[in-house]
Protein backbone atom coordinates (compact mmCIF):
# COMPACT_ATOMS: atom_id res chain seq x y z
CA UNK A 1 0.00 0.00 0.00
CA UNK A 2 1.58 3.44 -0.90
CA UNK A 3 0.38 7.14 -1.48
CA UNK A 4 1.60 8.42 -4.58
CA UNK A 5 3.35 12.01 -4.78
CA UNK A 6 1.14 14.97 -5.90
CA UNK A 7 3.14 17.64 -7.88
CA UNK A 8 1.00 20.26 -6.39
CA UNK A 9 1.70 19.33 -2.57
CA UNK A 10 4.43 19.07 -0.91
CA UNK A 11 5.17 15.64 0.91
CA UNK A 12 6.33 16.80 4.26
CA UNK A 13 6.48 13.27 5.92
CA UNK A 14 5.71 9.87 4.30
CA UNK A 15 6.29 6.01 5.21
CA UNK A 16 4.74 2.86 3.82
CA UNK A 17 0.75 3.73 4.13
CA UNK A 18 1.09 6.82 5.16
CA UNK A 19 1.94 10.17 3.99
CA UNK A 20 1.57 13.95 5.65
CA UNK A 21 1.25 16.78 2.87
CA UNK A 22 2.07 20.35 3.50
CA UNK A 23 0.72 23.43 1.52
CA UNK A 24 -0.08 27.19 2.18
CA UNK A 25 -3.23 28.76 1.46
CA UNK A 26 -3.56 32.79 0.61
CA UNK A 27 -6.60 34.64 2.79
CA UNK A 28 -9.88 32.74 1.76
CA UNK A 29 -7.88 30.75 -1.19
CA UNK A 30 -9.36 27.11 -1.16
CA UNK A 31 -7.62 24.19 -2.64
CA UNK A 32 -8.14 20.75 -3.22
CA UNK A 33 -5.78 17.99 -2.72
CA UNK A 34 -5.84 14.79 -4.82
CA UNK A 35 -4.38 11.91 -3.19
CA UNK A 36 -3.97 8.45 -4.82
CA UNK A 37 -3.30 5.40 -3.00
CA UNK A 38 -2.08 2.47 -4.96
CA UNK A 39 -1.78 -1.48 -3.16
CA UNK A 40 -0.18 -4.18 -4.72
CA UNK A 41 -0.57 -7.76 -4.02
CA UNK A 42 1.95 -10.86 -5.04
CA UNK A 43 0.63 -14.53 -4.97
CA UNK A 44 3.23 -16.77 -6.51
CA UNK A 45 1.51 -19.50 -8.05
CA UNK A 46 4.45 -22.16 -8.00
CA UNK A 47 2.65 -25.76 -8.40
CA UNK A 48 -0.09 -27.08 -10.69
CA UNK A 49 -2.98 -27.00 -7.60
CA UNK A 50 -2.66 -23.61 -7.43
CA UNK A 51 -2.56 -22.78 -11.34
CA UNK A 52 -6.01 -24.90 -11.11
CA UNK A 53 -7.29 -23.58 -8.34
CA UNK A 54 -6.65 -19.90 -10.02
CA UNK A 55 -8.04 -20.94 -13.45
CA UNK A 56 -11.09 -21.67 -11.67
CA UNK A 57 -11.65 -19.14 -9.08
CA UNK A 58 -9.81 -15.89 -10.11
CA UNK A 59 -8.15 -16.10 -13.66
CA UNK A 60 -11.75 -15.16 -15.40
CA UNK A 61 -12.92 -12.20 -13.22
CA UNK A 62 -9.64 -10.47 -13.75
CA UNK A 63 -9.48 -10.49 -17.14
CA UNK A 64 -12.88 -8.61 -17.29
CA UNK A 65 -11.89 -6.34 -14.51
CA UNK A 66 -8.89 -5.45 -17.12
CA UNK A 67 -6.79 -6.78 -14.13
CA UNK A 68 -5.46 -9.63 -16.11
CA UNK A 69 -4.39 -9.09 -19.83
CA UNK A 70 -5.36 -11.90 -22.57
CA UNK A 71 -2.38 -13.05 -23.01
CA UNK A 72 -1.26 -14.03 -19.50
CA UNK A 73 -5.01 -15.32 -19.31
CA UNK A 74 -4.14 -17.80 -22.76
CA UNK A 75 -0.89 -18.33 -20.92
CA UNK A 76 -2.11 -19.83 -17.29
CA UNK A 77 -5.27 -21.66 -19.35
CA UNK A 78 -2.50 -23.36 -21.45
CA UNK A 79 -0.54 -24.10 -18.58
CA UNK A 80 -3.95 -26.02 -16.95
CA UNK A 81 -4.58 -27.92 -20.04
CA UNK A 82 -0.49 -29.10 -20.50
CA UNK A 83 -0.67 -30.30 -16.65
CA UNK A 84 -3.98 -31.80 -17.72
CA UNK A 85 -2.75 -33.42 -20.60
CA UNK A 86 0.24 -34.92 -18.44
CA UNK A 87 -1.62 -36.18 -15.88
CA UNK A 88 -3.36 -38.00 -18.17
CA UNK A 89 -0.42 -39.37 -20.07
CA UNK A 90 0.90 -40.56 -16.62
CA UNK A 91 -2.01 -42.42 -15.89
CA UNK A 92 -1.92 -44.35 -18.99
CA UNK A 93 1.12 -45.46 -18.17
CA UNK A 94 0.57 -46.93 -15.14
CA UNK A 95 -2.61 -48.76 -16.25
CA UNK A 96 -2.95 -51.56 -17.77
CA UNK A 97 -6.26 -51.25 -19.02
CA UNK A 98 -6.80 -48.69 -21.19
CA UNK A 99 -10.59 -48.57 -20.79
CA UNK A 100 -10.53 -47.05 -17.37
CA UNK A 101 -8.36 -43.77 -17.76
CA UNK A 102 -10.25 -40.49 -17.07
CA UNK A 103 -10.17 -37.71 -18.45
CA UNK A 104 -11.03 -34.54 -16.99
Amino acid sequence: FTIEKNENVKVAKSTAGFARFETTLECLEEKVIEVRESANYTVDYNNFSLIKRFVTNKASELLNEAVLSQELYDQVNLLYARDNLLSAIRSLENQTDVSTVKFE
